[in-house]
């Protein structure tokens, strides 16, 4: 509104007759300022409609992003529950019968599935953030620690689905977030038992260049449609 009236002014003064003074007594000058304050305003409040409108999709979509990570991880919570749950059952009904070698093996178990509910939880928190930069927990890793990880995880849910692994024989260091890496594969592996429609086989191939390490989930399932 400002600026609108400091241009009908600035007009009048250059622009209109009489030259170099201010008059609004002439009727084509009051049309020309009226005129020119309301496709100001009509400007104005096109634009401020625009950002707003920008500025709701932009949250819409972070809200959208974020609801898809927490649905895409929520299932990599469950697992390490209903183990921890299971085992604590199966320790409380059958104390006196199980031996203590027994017991200090499964609380052991139940150990490792709590650390990684925790760091899992840590990660929901990031998510939560994803207006911010994530801050990753680089490590450095051996490559076949990483995958046998994966697929000791993997086996636990899936006993009955064989992958084949194909990867490098030589030692192998990498600099990553392990437990990011391992959901990340272990989520494809997941996907395609859940989805790779008429799947006999699955693999697991890895393979490393000078300076970067490959992973490859391949199954001979049905495949996704273009």
């Amino acid at each position: 509104l400002c600026a609108a009236l400091i241009s009908v002014l600035a007009v009048n003064y250059t622009f209109s007759f009489p030259y170099f003074a201010f008059d609004f007594t002439i009727l084509e000058n009051i049309v020309s300022a009226a005129i020119l304050i309301i496709v100001t305003v009509a400007t104005s409040t096109m634009t401020t409609k625009i950002k707003e409108q920008e500025r709701a999709r932009l949250k819409a979509e972070k809200e959208k992003i974020r609801a898809d990570l927490l649905r895409a991880v929520s299932h990599d919570l469950r697992t390490p529950l209903t183990t921890i749950y299971g085992v604590a059952s199966t320790i409380i009904e059958n104390y006196d019968s199980i031996s203590e070698k027994q017991k200090v093996e499964m609380l052991k178990g139940m150990q490792e599935d709590s650390k990684w509910l925790i760091r899992m939880v840590e990660n929901l928190l990031s998510i939560t953030k994803i207006d911010n930069n994530i801050n990753l927990t680089k490590n450095e890793i051996v490559l076949e620690e990483l995958i046998d990880a994966v697929l000791l995880k993997f086996n636990k849910s899936y006993p009955n689905q064989l992958v084949e692994l194909e990867m490098p024989e030589d030692f192998i260091m990498v600099s990553a977030d392990p437990l990011l890496v391992e959901q990340v594969l272990t989520n494809f592996l997941e996907n395609a038992v859940y989805h790779a429609e008429g799947m006999t086989e699955l693999k697991l191939k890895v393979y490393a260049t000078e300076k970067q390490v490959f992973f490859e989930v391949i199954d001979n399932g049905k495949g996704i449609d273009k």
